[in-house]
């Protein structure tokens, strides 16, 4: 999973998701991730559109 989805999850089991609006990562996220984090309302700098061969959703 990627490290971002893997704070969504963390963030969700917590209960605490609606109180994070921004993450901050050492590389672009991949498509997959900008769509959830999207999702969530949270921003991040970066994304890239570049094939992802695994990726694991956060729920």
């Amino acid at each position: 999973m990627h490290a971002e989805m893997q704070l969504i999850k963390e963030l969700s089991e917590s209960s605490l998701l609606d109180k994070v609006t921004y993450i901050g990562v050492s590389k672009p996220c991949c498509k997959h991730c900008k769509e959830v984090l999207d999702g969530c309302q949270i921003d991040y700098l970066h994304y890239h559109t570049d094939a992802v061969l695994y990726w694991e959703a956060p729920w």
